[in-house]
């Protein structure tokens, strides 16, 4: 026989057996049993791996349901073997109506099961709302004592808003959602202000030694409750990161997506077992972030400074030293004395956990790069640094502002409105975008961005009765007022800055009036600045040196510059740009210190 023959026999067998019926209503059933399962597992905390199972059973079961068809008959008194001599000459057709309709509608079940009771990731909306992002609004603390946990609560909420990126959740940050804290405004308001489609709301009750999460997740333009759920647990880092690891799984079943083997390990795992040690990581986050004076800063510093005594293998902390060191770095203290110690605590924390960071801080590996140029002032390394931040997806963190002290104000500016982009409602994005053009003396968008930065920042606090980022942004608003010449209004601005109590404003009051040439008043508010640090009032370099160019004490003001590039103070790295430093521009003894800092000639503005 013929191998065309023998081929023209076997489809005559499949047909006969009734092959090709068996298979589509197979995989028509296939079909429903895979949707179903894809969409009730993640609902009921079904691991992910079961969804793929319930795949590759219908695929392996295929070659046994032809196998089955060709083996067996079902017949009105049961199944039996097909015996091979009682197959005719007679081929039966290929497909019966009965088997094509059969299939049809388990096809058409499957995908109606997946439209219609499926959340849509992505795209558009009847509600304008698109994309798959979310937002973790903050944690209403419900405690009968809600301001001696509220760093608990707001650190629970930091923690799992960043759990969730850290898996690939695409959450807006805490910096983001803040302003959205006790809002009246809607869902749907809320969503279209932070171009997200998912909502997830919560509170946090501590009573004792036990505390209880209430949380869900809405979908906001299907006008859908996906799930609700609470959580009771004992205050212990393990309950704590176990609580904060299950509500991410949830998310990510809720949203079907996809876990990573990192992610998921990274949901494993456990950064402390400590809870004091946490605690005290919570508090030094709240310092850092609710008070911007350097005694803030300080006591910032102590409470991570204390964790790390706790738990020397806890990351967080480490990096909570970096940053407020760094921060301090800037006229608070003899940064060349922190140097090494901010050196080894980013280190350490790079050894610990290179993904390690604060909220929407930078990351260990711009902070050290950073302050690596600044302790070698190495312009052109710095260059190279910043390219290898950004081949490698790393947050520049602050070198934009380098950037702009060399003279790159368009690439400086960029880099901001990206970060303003990824993190949108971010207040001190803003104020630092407001601050490089300031530099590049472009003072109305200064204006522009201050004054939304301070709209920001007291959305996102609106208890407080000055948050530090509105005081920051407030003071840049009056310093472009006055170069913008609008110099009654910008005095106005730094005045109430001074009433209430900000450091730091009543030189900036000086330097305004120098700068209007009234020379008198500078002199007499001078004089009460003075007493005030006398008395043990810290401001930073930049405001002291400000205030001596406001009184026309230039020779004064150079000194002071010339110790902050002594003790590696990123001030210095505005020298050749910043508009304030213009009086100082013609003397020598200025000159003399750009060359030791190495500015390039390329960064000199020249009046």
């Amino acid at each position: 026989m013929s191998e065309s023959s023998r081929f023209g026999r076997f489809v005559q067998q499949l047909r006969q057996r009734e092959v090709p019926r068996v298979l589509l209503v197979y995989l028509g059933a296939a079909w429903v049993i895979i949707e179903v399962a894809d969409l009730v597992f993640p609902r009921l905390g079904f691991p992910d791996w079961m969804v793929t199972a319930v795949i590759g059973s219908a695929a392996l079961g295929a070659p046994l349901a032809i196998a089955f068809a060709w083996m067996y008959d079902l017949t009105a008194t049961g199944v039996r073997r097909t015996v091979s001599g009682e197959v005719g000459d007679e081929a039966a057709p290929w497909l019966s109506a009965r088997s094509v309709i059969a299939a049809g509608l388990l096809v058409a079940a499957g995908v109606a099961i997946g439209f219609v009771a499926r959340p849509r990731p992505t795209g558009s909306s009847p509600t304008g709302i698109a994309g798959s992002a979310i937002a973790v609004l903050p944690f209403a603390n419900l405690s009968a004592n809600p301001d001696s946990t509220l760093h608990l609560s707001d650190g629970f909420h930091r923690e799992l808003v960043m759990q969730m990126n850290r898996i690939g959740l695409e959450a807006r940050s805490r910096a983001s959602v803040m302003r959205f804290r006790g809002t009246d405004e809607s869902l749907e308001s809320i969503a279209r202000a932070l171009r997200v489609r998912y909502v997830i709301d919560g509170s946090v009750t501590f009573s004792g030694d036990v505390a209880r999460i209430v949380t869900g997740l809405v979908d906001v333009a299907a006008d859908l409750s996906l799930w609700d759920e609470s959580y009771d647990l004992e205050l212990t880092a393990a309950d704590i990161f176990e609580t904060q690891s299950a509500i991410a799984r949830r998310v990510a079943g809720e949203l079907r997506r996809e876990l990573s083997v990192e992610a998921i390990a990274r949901l494993d795992e456990h950064p402390t077992g400590s809870l004091e040690a946490w605690e005290l990581v919570q508090l030094g986050v709240h310092l850092w972030q609710s008070r911007g004076d350097s005694a803030g800063l300080v006591a910032s510093r102590d409470a991570f400074r204390r964790a790390i005594e706790i738990d020397s293998m806890y990351a967080d902390p480490h990096v909570g030293v970096v940053l407020t060191t760094s921060l301090l770095g800037q006229g608070y203290i003899p940064f060349e004395d922190e140097v090494d110690q901010l050196r080894a605590a980013g280190l350490r924390a790079l050894a610990l956990d290179p993904a390690a960071r604060l909220d929407a801080g930078p990351s260990i590996q711009s902070l050290l790069a950073f302050h690596q140029v600044l302790a070698d002032w190495d312009f052109e390394d710095a260059r190279a640094e910043l390219d290898l931040l950004l081949a490698t997806g790393q947050d520049p963190g602050p070198f934009f502002f380098l950037l702009s002290g060399l003279g790159e104000h368009d690439r400086a500016i960029d880099l901001q409105s990206g970060r303003i982009e990824a993190v949108p409602g971010a207040p001190f994005f803003v104020i630092y975008r407001g601050e490089v053009e300031y530099q590049a003396r472009r003072f109305a968008d200064a204006l522009t961005d201050a004054r939304e930065a301070s709209r920001l920042a007291r959305a996102a606090a609106p208890e407080a009765r000055l948050a530090p980022r509105e005081a920051q942004a407030r003071l840049l608003a009056g310093q472009a007022l006055v170069q913008l010449g609008r110099i009654d209004e910008g005095l106005a601005e730094l005045r109430a800055l001074v009433d209430d109590g900000v450091p730091g404003a009543r030189a900036e009051v000086v330097w305004a009036l120098g700068y209007a040439g009234r020379d008198e008043e500078a002199l007499a508010e001078y004089a009460v600045l003075q007493a005030a640090i006398d008395d043990g009032v810290r401001i930073g370099t930049m405001s002291e040196v400000r205030a001596l160019i406001g009184v026309g004490d230039l020779d004064l003001a150079i000194a002071r510059l010339e110790r902050a590039a002594a003790n590696h103070n990123a001030v210095t790295i505005s020298l050749g740009q910043h508009p304030d430093f213009d009086p100082l521009r013609d003397r020598p003894r200025f000159t003399a210190l750009l060359d030791r800092v190495g500015v390039p000639e390329s960064a000199r503005y020249r009046p």
